[in-house]
């Protein structure tokens, strides 16, 4: 993933970053570290869009109430 994300320009994540450690007063950058690498972990599950095939998938978001479920699939959301 280190390889495919350096050649990667993710400009929604890196504003979605910024936007957290601004707006969120208990936000830390070990948060966000956190979220950056919980959310690589799915995309490294999601076919290349790039690649031009058909693909299908279905993903469930589970976990306790305010555990950071907005956030983790916001961060995916901006990554996709």
């Amino acid at each position: 993933m280190s390889e495919l994300k350096a050649n990667l320009k993710w400009n929604n994540w890196d504003a979605y970053k910024e936007h957290l450690l601004k707006t969120k007063e208990d936000m830390t950058m070990e948060v966000v570290e956190d979220i950056d690498r919980e959310t690589d972990n799915i995309v490294m599950n999601i076919p290349v869009p790039k690649e031009e095939k058909e693909f299908f998938i279905k993903g469930l978001v589970v976990g306790n109430v305010q555990s950071g479920k907005t956030l983790n699939y916001s961060g995916v959301i901006n990554k996709a």
